[in-house]
C-alpha cells in the first residue's frame, strides 16, 4: 500500500467514521440488509443453502414447500428427489425433482433469491424464514381423515363406516350394528371401541397408499384374526 493510500485511508477514518459514526453505521447497517435480501447464486450448493430453513407457501397457507439437500418436502412429506438444479443468473435458478410415487412425475419451478419466492407457472409460494429445520409431519391420522367419510368391507358382507370426526358404525352380515368412536394410535393403527360401554371392538392397522403425496385413494386396512390378517377395502 503506498503512502498515497494510507493517506486517504486516514482522511477517511478521522472525516467520516470518527466524525460521523451513526451515519457510518447506518451505511453499514444498510449494505447488510441488502445483501442479506437476495443472495447470490453460483452454483446448486449456494441454491440449498439458500432455501435450507425457509418454508415457501402460498397465500393460505395450504401448500408448503421445502427445498433440501434430500430433496423437496411438500406439506411435510418427502415428494421428490434427485433434484436438478440450474442457475439462470445470480438470482434466479431452475429446479426440477422427480416423484418419489409416480416414476413418469416430476416437479419443476424458478426459485428468485431476490424476491424470497417459488414460481411455478402462474403460481407463486413465497418463503417464510423457519426458525429451525425441523420438518412437520403430517400424522396418519389427518391423512386418513382425508378420504372419509367413507365405507371398507371385509369380503364377507361385513362393512366398517368411518364419519371424518371419529365416530363410525359397523354393519354385520347378520344385519346387527355396533356403534363405535376410533382414535389413532402409533400413528399407524386404528382403535374402534364400542360406543356403549367402552370395549375394544378392533385394532386395525392403517396402510395410506395412493398415486402421490396427497392421494390416498388406495387405502385400506388391516385385522389380525385367529393368526390370519382380514383386510378391510374401500368400498
Amino acid at each position: 500500500m503506498t503512502l498515497q493510500s494510507l493517506d486517504k485511508m486516514d482522511f477517511f477514518v478521522k472525516n467520516y467514521i470518527m466524525k460521523k459514526p451513526l451515519l457510518f453505521l447506518l451505511a453499514i447497517n444498510f449494505l447488510f440488509v441488502l445483501n442479506s435480501f437476495g443472495q447470490t447464486f453460483y452454483g446448486s450448493s449456494d441454491v440449498i443453502s439458500y432455501s435450507q430453513g425457509k418454508v415457501f407457501s402460498n397465500t393460505d397457507k395450504s401448500v408448503k414447500i421445502q427445498i433440501g439437500y434430500d430433496g423437496i418436502t411438500v406439506n411435510g412429506n418427502l415428494a421428490y428427489f434427485n433434484l436438478e438444479i440450474s442457475v439462470l443468473s445470480s438470482s434466479v435458478a431452475l429446479i426440477k425433482g422427480y416423484s418419489l410415487s409416480n416414476p413418469d412425475g416430476t416437479i419443476s419451478f424458478r426459485l428468485n433469491s431476490s424476491t424470497g419466492c417459488i414460481v411455478q407457472g402462474s403460481d407463486s409460494y413465497c418463503s417464510t424464514n423457519s426458525t429451525s429445520n425441523t420438518t412437520t409431519t403430517t400424522s396418519s391420522k389427518t391423512k386418513f381423515q382425508t378420504i372419509l367419510p367413507d365405507n371398507f368391507v371385509d369380503g364377507k358382507n361385513n362393512r366398517l363406516f368411518f364419519e371424518t370426526y371419529g365416530t363410525g358404525t359397523l354393519y354385520k352380515a347378520d344385519g346387527s350394528q355396533v356403534k363405535f368412536k376410533w382414535t389413532e394410535k402409533n400413528d399407524n393403527e386404528l382403535v374402534l371401541t364400542r360406543v356403549e360401554n367402552g370395549a375394544t371392538l378392533y385394532t386395525l392397522k392403517l396402510v395410506l397408499s395412493g398415486l402421490n403425496e396427497n392421494d390416498f385413494r388406495f387405502t385400506y386396512l388391516e385385522q389380525k384374526s385367529n393368526g390370519t390378517v382380514i383386510k378391510w377395502s374401500r368400498k
